[in-house]
């Protein structure tokens, strides 16, 4: 048994059914003769085991056209657009194997490129092969391409998922026949319960099966060997893309993973898997029982099937005709559509909904077994559209989808009102003399928004009119209607000059009206002006920097390209960014009859120029002039000088402060000595006072004595 990896070959040949039709493409004799064609492709998926050497699946590209003459050609590229990680794989399409009125190019493989000729003038058709080579099981999408040049309708790419694996589901809850793409499968708890896998022969080694969980494979057929245990079990080397079946119990709930492996020499298996199923164990089948996440439900306009959900707009007149319809697809868990449960359709809001057998069904048609109201059931599992109807009440309706308990979707229809406002919308600052128009002028029209009382867009179809105040300056579209809410008007300009364009509901006693004012202008420049924002910027600053042609009247030119200036503007001063007008074509028509250029000023002081030359006779120089100063710069040295000026007379403050605090200290030493000397003498007088007083005391007692005696 060899050691090495051996290159797996998969060759899978694709069924594209490539009707090419009626084709308008360009080839070497340009004669082709049909405007559309059709691309399609039968298989677009394809599924195959995966050998060790080389298995395939059969299919067929078809192309075809109408040719003009003789070699007239249509070319088909492949290309693989999805590939497994680290695999090699190729595309290849093969020669003509039926054809009428056409030749290839050769026999067998001829790359990933076919080119159909036609014999001769007429209906051509081709029939080719797809080969697909990969050395890795896994998923790969291939995308055929058309020459489509000169088609114009109907030739978009087409792909083709090719998967191939060494192990898939054949069996289990819901699932019957399973091909190479069945990588998970569900199943029913039970002591005697399985699921049926297919294993796939490698050809020149053997493959190694394993089960995870709590499952035993149960038994197996020839060519795989169970081992002890029932847990893994070996595939012998067989012949490349042989298949044998094995049965894996599913006992309990929960998840099983089987997985095969690549042996990757004698007695040694890869530990990455070559293809994995994973089986969910459920307590009971999942198999019909509706899943809201795999089923689907789109709303389209009127009767129109949608395979998208569209936004639905529709008049609240009460009507049997469909404002809406919704197409339910019922899916279970193994995406199997459910043709036996039962649909409900519930609306809130405004209007009425039907559970119907045709989209064209009117509001109470009786077809099979209808139903019609606010809250519905299908009367037959045959019925999955469901019908919106209007009842004369404006508002959002919200229509809630359910199979049981199951809700499945919920849409919505905007009923509207009549028209209560209307909001006008230029598409040009200056619109152009139609008969003398300038290069690229741009649509010459108006949109009207309309909407109702609640701020919702009108139903499509209503009308809006309008009329021009000064039909010499201009016309414009007596009347249009509106598409997603919005009415386009044309506008014809006859001179230049200024008109008020009035939109309103009715030609006379109008109650919904609202004008805006016009400009037509010339395409002949006979002036051109250029302004700065501002005279004054600090550096680096913001500079908006706007050009202005106007006519001899006075009034901008229209929209559109000229050669404004002959001369492209420069600066004086090197700017700090931005981009100036270029000399040559200039789109005019950012503001009206110019241009602005967005700019950022000098980074240094001083007065700066941008100067051009415009492209009259006269060559005459257009500028625009303003200066540079770093006002912050300034105002903080002035800051600076005047914080000195206080610092220095804070100093002097303070110096004084303190000659008179020295003066204050000496009158209070002097004050202090005077309080002490008079201190002293005060001390002194009371002292010989009570000297004084103790003698005339003494005198008095001996007068009293010298009496009493």
């Amino acid at each position: 048994m060899s050691t090495k990896t051996t290159f797996k070959r998969i060759a899978l040949v694709a069924v594209a059914a490539l009707g090419l039709g009626t084709l308008s493409i360009v080839p070497s004799t340009a004669a082709i003769t049909a405007a559309t064609g059709t691309l399609t492709v039968a298989a677009a998926t394809v599924d195959a085991p995966f050998g060790g050497t080389s298995s395939t699946a059969v299919g067929s590209l078809t192309a075809g056209f109408t040719a003009g003459a003789t070699d007239d050609a249509v070319t088909v590229t492949g290309a693989i657009t999805t590939n497994v990680t680290g695999a090699t794989s190729s595309i290849a399409i093969g020669a003509i194997s039926a054809a009428t009125n056409a030749a290839g190019n050769g026999a067998g493989v001829v790359g990933s490129v076919i080119t159909v000729s036609a014999s001769a003038a007429g209906a051509v058709s081709a029939t080719h092969a797809v080969t697909l080579t990969a050395n890795k099981a896994g998923k790969y999408v291939v995308t055929l391409t058309p020459n489509a040049a000169g088609i114009t309708a109907g030739m978009a790419a087409k792909t083709i998922t090719f998967t191939v694996a060494a192990l898939y589901a054949t069996t289990g809850d819901g699932l019957a026949s399973g091909t190479a793409s069945k990588s998970t499968v569900n199943a029913v708890a039970g002591a005697a319960n399985s699921v049926t896998l297919t294993a796939v022969e490698q050809g020149t080694t053997a493959r190694l099966i394993t089960v995870t969980g709590d499952s035993t494979i149960a038994s197996a057929a020839a060519g795989i060997t169970i081992a002890t245990g029932a847990k893994s079990a070996t595939v012998q080397i067989g012949t490349s893309a042989t298949t044998a079946a094995l049965v894996v119990a599913t006992p309990t709930v929960g998840t099983i993973t089987v997985s095969i492996f690549d042996q990757a020499a004698a007695g040694i298996y890869s530990t990455t898997a070559t293809s994995t199923v994973t089986i969910t164990v459920n307590a009971t089948a999942v198999n019909a029982i509706v899943v809201a996440a795999n089923s689907t439900s789109f709303i389209g306009a009127t009767t129109t099937e949608a395979t998208t959900d569209a936004t639905v707009t529709a008049a609240s007149t009460a009507s049997t005709g469909v404002a809406a319809n919704i197409t339910v697809v019922l899916k279970d868990a193994n995406l199997n559509t459910n043709s036996s449960a039962f649909l409900t359709a519930s609306i809130s809001g405004p209007g009425v909904v039907g559970i119907v057998a045709s989209r064209s069904d009117l509001l109470g048609a009786s077809g099979t077994n209808n139903v019609y109201g606010k809250n519905v059931t299908g009367a037959t599992t045959a019925n999955r559209i469901v019908n919106v109807y209007a009842d004369g009440t404006a508002g959002v309706a919200t229509i809630t989808i359910s199979s049981g308990t199951t809700v499945i979707a919920t849409e919505t229809v905007t009923f509207t009102g009549s028209a209560a406002t209307y909001t006008a919308t230029q598409t040009r600052k200056v619109y152009a003399i139609t008969a003398s128009a300038p290069t690229t002028p741009g649509d010459q029209t108006i949109t009207v928004a309309v909407k109702d009382a609640a701020g919702n867009n009108v139903a499509n179809g209503t009308t809006v009119n309008a009329t021009s105040g000064s039909t010499s300056v201009a016309t414009i579209t007596a009347s249009a209607t509106t598409t997603s809410g919005v009415a386009t008007f044309t506008i014809t300009g006859l001179t230049a000059g200024t008109s008020v364009i009035t939109f309103a509901n009715a030609t006379s006693s109008a109650t919904v009206t609202t004008t805006t004012t016009i400009t037509v202008g010339s395409a002949t420049i006979a002036a051109v002006v250029m302004t700065t924002d501002k005279t004054s910027y600090l550096p680096g600053e913001k500079v908006t920097l706007t050009v202005i042609a106007t006519s001899s009247t006075g009034l901008p030119v229209a929209d559109g390209v000229y050669t404004v200036f002959s001369t492209a503007p420069t600066s004086s001063m090197a700017l700090a960014a931005g981009t100036l007008p270029a000399a040559g074509a200039i789109t005019v028509g950012g503001v009206a009859g110019g241009v602005t250029a967005t700019l950022n000023a000098p980074l240094s002081d001083g007065v700066f120029i941008i100067s051009g030359k415009d492209n009259l006779t006269a060559l005459n120089t257009v500028s625009a002039t303003a200066d540079v100063q770093n006002t912050s710069a300034a105002a903080a040295i002035d800051a600076a000088a005047e914080a000195t000026d206080a610092a220095n007379a804070a100093t002097d403050a303070a110096n004084a402060a303190a000659e008179a605090a020295d003066a204050a200290t000496a009158a209070a030493q002097d004050a202090a000595d005077a309080v002490a000397a008079l201190s002293t003498q005060v001390a002194e007088m009371i002292d010989a006072l009570k000297k004084q007083i103790t003698a005339l005391t003494n005198l008095v007692i001996k007068i009293q004595k010298k009496v009493k005696a």
